[in-house]
């Protein structure tokens, strides 16, 4: 699985989505992690309702938020305020502590 497949296939927001949720997944297990991304907020509602909620962001919780932040560092996102963002793969995403 690979993040530019993002671009090349028609993704609708929320299949995209959740393809990033799987490729971070795959790339945190590749490194040993046992840290799962949990999609929370905004962007599990909209998977929820099968779209008829619209959110820009993912707001995802991880036990381990600096390991995933390297990852998407690596792959070219940047920090703007609290949100990850790549305008490569116009995707969105904040990383939120506390309890699920």
């Amino acid at each position: 699985m690979d993040l530019k497949d993002i671009k090349t296939k028609r993704l609708s927001d929320i299949e995209k989505k959740i393809f990033f949720l799987a490729w971070l997944n795959e790339k945190l297990k590749a490194v040993g992690s046992r840290a799962l991304p949990v999609l929370v907020g905004g962007s599990a509602v909209q998977l929820y309702t099968g779209g008829n909620y619209m959110s820009v962001d993912m707001d995802i919780y991880i036990d381990d938020i600096m390991l995933a932040v390297g990852i998407l560092e690596k792959y070219g996102f940047v920090k703007t305020g609290r949100h990850y963002f790549s305008a490569e793969y116009d995707l969105l995403a904040e990383f939120v502590s506390g309890h699920v």
